[in-house]
């Protein structure tokens, strides 16, 4: 009876478990043709140091830029702890940050 119960509450939470986690990031997924180049992207995180001041007041770990992904191209990256602030954030910057993507990871 234990055994058929388990698995009852595994054949309903997990499917929900994995909604929620699929839903916590946020990434955008542009490629990198669409990508801007990392000196502009350095330059207007510069010019808009306010608006990251506000995202990060918000409690974010962490706001960056990934040059990595695409050789000469850059994106924003925000790492975030809580839905609430990827809410929020998400006001903040609407769909992109000046013309640039960003991509949301929960951490």
């Amino acid at each position: 009876m234990i055994i058929i119960f388990t698995s009852l509450i595994s054949i309903i939470y997990i499917p929900i478990i994995f909604d929620i986690l699929k839903d916590s990031n946020d990434t955008n997924g542009v490629s990198c043709d669409k990508l801007p180049n990392v000196d502009y992207v350095n330059k207007v995180l510069n010019e808009h140091n306010d608006t990251i001041n506000e995202v990060t007041d918000l409690g974010i770990i962490s706001v960056g830029i990934d040059t990595e992904r695409c050789l000469g191209r850059a994106d924003i990256i925000l790492y975030y702890t809580t839905i609430s602030q990827r809410d929020k954030i998400k006001i903040i910057l609407d769909k992109d940050f000046f013309g640039i993507p960003y991509r949301m990871f929960n951490v």
